[in-house]
């Protein structure tokens, strides 16, 4: 079983499973952790823009007990795609200059110096959510969310293992296109594929 930890409000019922998983992901400053504490095998960070930036040089994140503890270290940005969207999110979001400024070096030389695994998702992880989220008719947004890129990556790469969500409300940067994940989401609950907490 993967266990997918969002920094929202902890279902109640996640503390039984949480030393069951088979592998647990947590996000960016793990800020649930307080509420599920436990193991932590991976930790998918935004690599890119103010929050890779201020991840990637804060002494508070490296000291952080699920940050030292994770096995490997996601960036869920693909360098390339960012590149590529770069001019794009600039001409229609001014106030995002700094966006797709890529800090996936500061995390590998981290990740290195700790001798953790380092995954960089590749463009086609973020291509194959923006096609899946068309299909739910989203508003304008910037970019799909880490969490939605995070659960998109372990489908695939654990695709015989069941996946629960707990701490993911569908809410916070306006410029994520919330409301389509929740319902895709929805879909892949009722494929059997995903279970939220």
């Amino acid at each position: 079983m993967i266990l997918l930890v969002g920094n929202g409000p902890i279902s109640p019922d996640a503390v039984s499973l949480i030393d069951q998983a088979n592998f647990v992901v947590r996000f960016n400053d793990c800020r649930s952790y307080g509420e599920l504490p436990g193991p932590t095998h991976a930790v998918a960070v935004c690599n890119t823009g103010r929050s890779g930036r201020s991840l990637a040089t804060s002494a508070k994140w490296r000291s952080h007990l699920a940050i030292r503890e994770a096995r490997e270290f996601w960036c869920v940005r693909s360098p390339a795609k960012f590149l590529e969207l770069r001019d794009s999110i600039i001409d229609q979001w001014p106030g995002l200059a700094d966006f797709c400024d890529d800090h996936t070096s500061r995390f590998a030389a981290y990740s290195a110096a700790l001798g953790k695994n380092f995954v960089v998702f590749d463009h086609n992880i973020h291509d194959e959510v923006d096609r899946n989220l068309a299909d739910f008719a989203p508003p304008r947004y910037v970019v799909p969310s880490s969490g939605m890129l995070a659960l998109h990556y372990v489908l695939r790469r654990f695709p015989d293992l069941p996946v629960i969500l707990t701490g993911f409300t569908h809410q916070g940067w306006k410029w994520h296109p919330f409301s389509a994940e929740k319902t895709l989401v929805d879909h892949y609950i009722r494929l059997g594929r995903v279970t939220r907490l």
